[in-house]
C-alpha cells in the first residue's frame, strides 16, 4: 500500500507536460497506488501504443476472401536488451500468440478467451508491480512501514511511503488526468506536436482516460498526423478495447469485487 508523503491529491492544479522520470511501470504503479487508476490491464494498451511510436509494431490491411481485415506485425521477435525485463516479456507473449508475430483480431479473441491466458496475464501484471516496487525501494524513492491489521486473517502488511520526488510526481499524473478529463487538450491543440500527442496517447491510456476521450485525441490527431497513422492508431485501439474487455471478462465476480474495493491488494499481503 503507498501512503501519500503531503496527505490528498485531490485538490491539484492542471499539469500539461510530461510527468519527472516518467516510464510505463512507474506511472502504471503511482496511478494504482494513487488511485487514480484501478484498472490493471491498461498497461498493454499504453505499450501497444509506445511499440507503434517505435515503430516496432505496425498495422496494415489486408484483403482477405471474406473482405478486408486488419492485423498488426510485430516487426522483432525479440526487444532491445536495454528495455526493462517486464517490458521485453509482454511483446514476447504477444509476438507469440500465433507464433508468427502476425495477429489479426481473432488471433487476439481466441488467446483471450482461455482462461488460462487470463491468470498468465494477472501474473504480469503482478510481476511489473514487484519489479516497479524493487526499483523504487532501491533507488530510496520509496521505504517500507509494518503495520498489523485489524483483520486477523490478513496479520501483518507492509506500508511504502514515498518520497517527497515521488509524491511530486504522482500530483503531476493527477494534474495531467485533470487537464485531459476537462478537455483542456483540444483548448490546447496549437501547443501539442506529434512527440507529445504520443506520449499523451500513452499517459492517458495508463491514467484509465484514453477509452473516454477519443473525440479529442482523434482531433488533435487530425491536426498532427497523416491519415494513414492516424487510421492505424484507431484499428490498434480497437484491437486493444477487444483484448481489454475479453480479459475482464474472466474476472469472476469476487475478483471483480476486489479489485473495485480493494484496489491496494491489502488481502494479497
Amino acid at each position: 500500500m503507498l501512503i501519500p508523503s503531503n496527505g490528498s491529491i485531490d485538490s491539484v492544479s492542471y499539469f500539461s507536460g510530461i510527468p519527472s522520470n516518467f516510464s510505463i511501470p512507474r506511472a502504471y504503479y503511482l496511478c494504482y497506488n494513487y488511485e487514480l487508476n484501478s484498472d490493471k490491464t491498461d498497461i498493454i494498451g499504453a505499450y501497444l501504443f509506445k511499440w507503434f511510436n517505435e515503430s516496432l509494431i505496425e498495422v496494415t490491411e489486408r484483403n482477405a476472401f471474406i473482405g478486408h481485415s486488419s492485423i498488426i506485425t510485430f516487426k522483432q521477435v525479440e526487444l532491445p536488451e536495454d528495455r526493462d525485463k517486464t517490458e521485453k516479456d509482454l511483446y514476447r507473449i504477444l509476438y507469440f500468440i500465433k507464433g508468427t508475430g502476425i495477429l489479426d483480431k481473432n488471433d487476439f479473441t481466441v488467446w483471450a478467451q482461455q482462461r488460462s491466458n487470463f491468470y498468465f496475464m494477472k501474473k504480469w501484471f503482478d510481476d511489473v508491480f514487484s519489479a516497479e516496487r524493487e526499483s523504487l525501494l532501491s533507488q530510496g524513492l520509496i521505504y517500507s512501514s509494518e503495520n498489523k491489521s485489524k483483520n486477523p486473517f490478513i496479520g501483518s502488511y507492509n506500508d511504502y511511503i514515498p518520497s517527497s520526488d515521488l509524491n511530486n510526481e504522482a500530483i503531476q499524473l493527477a494534474g495531467l488526468q485533470k487537464y485531459f478529463k476537462d478537455h483542456k487538450l483540444v483548448s490546447n491543440i496549437s501547443s501539442i506536436d506529434a512527440d507529445l500527442f504520443g506520449n499523451y496517447l500513452i499517459i492517458a491510456q495508463l491514467l484509465g482516460v484514453a477509452r473516454g476521450l477519443r473525440d479529442d485525441f482523434n482531433a488533435v490527431g487530425l491536426n498532427l498526423l497523416d491519415t494513414s497513422k492516424l487510421t492505424s492508431l484507431s484499428i490498434l485501439f480497437k484491437y486493444w478495447l477487444n483484448l481489454h474487455e475479453l480479459l475482464h471478462y474472466h474476472e469472476s465476480d469476487e475478483d471483480r469485487r476486489r479489485r473495485e474495493l480493494d484496489p491496494f491488494n491489502l488481502q494479497d499481503l
